[in-house]
């Protein structure tokens, strides 16, 4: 026996030939099994493609948006935030067809249907009266909110300054 009750001479780490053999040949074996398993284990066949997808949205909607979008660019307010505004209590959880910009329908290729974007219709409605002509927003801000009309030239509500101070 050594002076540490141990025996055999000296320290032994029990890393010898047998102590690696184990691990060794474990990774061996997995690498032959993922090998031999590589044809079997593939994500999709040839014959798999991708899904359909059929999104909850409305042709009524669509119809509504073309002619909203006519109406502004007719410089009809009043009408195209009426449609709007419907579209967005009727319809604002659904989703719609992007509708094509006529100066840009020139230049695409209308027969490929292969991609179509769907917009939320509530954000898109939003956003389309975001974009409307100072004038417009201001018919939309008096019909949504007709006590938070902007006094002229000051720029902040009427009610907030003409309303009498709290103590």
């Amino acid at each position: 026996m050594s002076r540490d009750g141990q025996r055999g001479g000296g320290f032994r780490s029990g890393c010898g030939a047998r102590g690696l053999a184990y691990p060794v040949l474990s990774l061996m074996l997995l690498v032959c099994g993922l090998i031999l398993v590589e044809g079997v284990a593939r994500g999709q066949g040839p014959n798999h493609g991708a899904s359909k997808f059929y999104p909850d949205s409305s042709e009524k909607a669509e119809t509504l948006l073309r002619n909203a979008a006519s109406l502004a660019r007719d410089s009809q307010w009043s009408e195209a935030i009426e449609i709007y505004q419907r579209i967005i209590d009727q319809y604002g959880d659904k989703v719609a067809k992007l509708p094509k910009d006529k100066d840009k329908d020139r230049a695409v290729d209308q027969s490929s249907d292969e991609f179509v974007l769907f917009v939320d219709l509530r954000a898109y409605c939003h956003r389309s009266l975001a974009k409307l002509p100072p004038e417009a927003r201001a018919i939309y801000r008096t019909r949504m909110d007709p006590g938070r009309a902007l006094v002229p030239g000051r720029g902040e509500p009427a009610r907030r300054r003409l309303a009498p101070a709290r103590r």
